[in-house]
């Protein structure tokens, strides 16, 4: 029974189960006689929109924290969508560091494809609890430090941003260098009180510029008698038995000249080592020799 000007409430709560149009119809009837029935029902329609939740992860493989120049990195991304529903135009922006150069791009089964040029991977649909992965190798072409973020994004509402995106951490790339020293003498046989030219070379591989090139060159002044040097980088210092050479960049050469004068007879070695303040790649040509026969 409803008493007159009373009124009643009805509240339903559901669960919205289904994508579309939901359309819910309600109707009152009274056993005493409508004087306006037009009033006596109500039809609503609710839109019911798709919603997901994309996860997105990111690993890398490239050892202890530190790579160098030259060393190879692999980044794997990982999309999940948890659902409830399907997702659609799911994309990715990954854009590779400017220290990197990409040699390899694998996208699994679904996936999609991969633009390293925009670097977007654009997946399309992916359906509600499905999972794919991209794949990137790539070489560290300069040091410094390399950072990577990813996000994806899709058309429908995502019920959880916060795994929406990932950030690496931070990888530091040093430089390596590969420097190559020779040395050559006019003569391997003069006489005593002759004076003689060596010549060093330094040469510098790269792939990185070199810092603090320093060559280790010492003569035993009971031997030799310094006349002149001359250098194009640098400085030659005879006390202290260096070439101070300084800044060497890739692929660069310099070279020092030393006129000596041979004080006594016999046969001598001499030997040259050059250092950098960045890490080696080859040692083994690192150093020099001459040797040196005097009547």
């Amino acid at each position: 029974n409803l008493a007159n000007n009373a009124t009643e409430t009805l509240t339903i709560v559901c669960q919205v189960v289904a994508l579309g149009d939901l359309s819910n119809y309600a109707n009152v009837t009274v056993y005493q006689n409508d004087t306006n029935t037009s009033n006596n029902e109500v039809n609503i329609t609710v839109k019911s929109l798709p919603i997901v939740d994309l996860n997105i992860t990111k690993v890398v493989d490239y050892g202890n924290g530190t790579v160098n120049v030259g060393d190879y990195v692999q980044f794997t991304i990982r999309v999940v969508n948890e659902g409830p529903c399907d997702a659609t135009n799911v994309t990715v922006i990954e854009k590779l560091s400017s220290l990197l150069n990409m040699t390899s791009c694998h996208v699994s089964e679904g996936g999609g494809s991969y633009n390293v040029t925009t670097g977007i991977w654009y997946i399309g649909d992916l359906k509600a609890k499905a999972s794919v992965s991209l794949t990137i190798g790539a070489t560290v072409k300069s040091n410094g430090t390399i950072s990577n973020f990813v996000v994806v994004t899709s058309n429908e509402t995502d019920t959880n941003t916060s795994n929406n995106n990932y950030t690496i951490d931070n990888i530091t790339a040093l430089p390596v260098v590969d420097l190559n020293i020779t040395k050559t003498v006019n003569a391997s046989h003069v006489n005593a009180t002759d004076s003689v030219l060596f010549t060093i070379i330094v040469h510098n591989k790269g792939p990185s510029n070199a810092t603090k090139v320093n060559v280790t060159e010492i003569f035993d002044e009971n031997i030799f008698k310094l006349i002149s040097n001359y250098t194009e980088a640098g400085y030659y210092n005879l006390t202290g038995g260096y070439w101070y050479i300084g800044n060497l960049n890739a692929n660069e050469t310099v070279n020092l000249t030393l006129v000596c004068k041979v004080l006594i007879d016999g046969t001598f070695r001499n030997y040259v080592n050059v250092t950098s303040y960045e890490n080696e790649t080859a040692p083994g040509d690192n150093w020099a020799e001459v040797w040196l026969t005097a009547y």
